[in-house]
């Protein structure tokens, strides 16, 4: 999966305060997330290439 949609995933997350309602919205696995937001939690959109 792209790093820009990745980043999008976890701000909506945060933006919603929802996680399992975005997991299940872009099919993605929880454990997925979670590493994704230990790698990427601190980045914004407007930083990924």
């Amino acid at each position: 999966m792209q790093r820009r949609k990745i980043v999008k995933i976890l701000e909506e997350a945060e933006a919603i305060g929802n996680i399992r309602e975005v997991i299940r919205k872009y099919n993605v696995f929880e454990q997925s997330f979670y590493r994704w937001r230990q790698k990427y939690g601190s980045i914004q959109i407007s930083e990924v290439r």
